[in-house]
């Protein structure tokens, strides 16, 4: 396999990759979102019921988990775009895809999620004060 022909493999695996991590972060957070939505109604409906603050526990360590997930992803991204962007010179091409839109889709869901464990953890410590 020629030089050229390992670059190409590269960019387009970088490319793959990247469309797939952006399908599977918009996923992620969308399901978490759905499961946290229900328990924290649940959580609220039945606010009086002893020890229901505690269903908000699975909701809290999500997020905190999604958190640390994100940021890493965010960081790690910004090495694939630089690694897409040395390819793109290697290979002599214009242009290439711009690789930091699922890093601020990462920091965005990141924020997102640390405000949901925020609440969470509020609502959990504060219950019945």
């Amino acid at each position: 396999m020629d030089e050229q022909e390992k670059y190409w493999r590269q960019y387009a695996k970088h490319i793959d990759l990247y469309r797939f991590y952006l399908d599977l972060v918009v996923k992620i957070n969308a399901f978490h979102f759905a499961i946290s939505g229900a328990i924290f109604s649940f959580y609220f409906a039945n606010r009086g019921e002893p020890d229901v603050q505690w269903s908000l526990a699975l909701p809290a360590l999500m997020s905190l988990s999604l958190v640390v997930l994100f940021t890493y992803g965010a960081f790690a991204n910004l090495v694939s775009r630089r690694d897409v962007f040395k390819l793109k010179d290697k290979l002599g091409l214009e242009v290439a895809p711009e690789l930091m839109v699922l890093t601020v889709f990462l920091v965005i869901f990141g924020l997102a999620n640390l405000l949901t464990f925020g609440g969470a953890v509020y609502v959990l410590c504060s219950h019945g004060t």
